[in-house]
């Protein structure tokens, strides 16, 4: 899996980890119409969380996109534009 800080993450524990710290920084999501090919699932959404709130750039709007194979996630990524990757990278370094 890819975090929207460009980090891979593989195996369970870094992906509990990681659902752990998006939970404590109340993430919440709006997921938009799902789109599958084979198995490959996409969707547009919207991220909502606190601190990207306070930084000025919350929601970010994204795409998604998992490849699901026997029932179980075996890729995950979120992508932004070039624009808003500029733009998330810029808060970040300010914070």
């Amino acid at each position: 899996m890819v975090s929207s800080s460009g980090r891979l993450l593989r195996g369970h524990d870094q992906i509990r980890s990681w659902v752990q710290d998006q939970v404590e920084r109340s993430q919440r999501e709006e997921a938009g119409p799902h789109y599958q090919q084979g198995t490959k699932l996409s969707w547009p959404g919207k991220l909502y969380r606190d601190d990207w709130q306070q930084m000025g750039i919350s929601p970010l709007v994204v795409t998604q996109d998992a490849i699901i194979r026997e029932g179980k996630i075996h890729f995950f990524n979120t992508s932004f534009t070039p624009e808003l990757a500029a733009r998330l990278q810029a808060a970040r370094k300010k914070n």
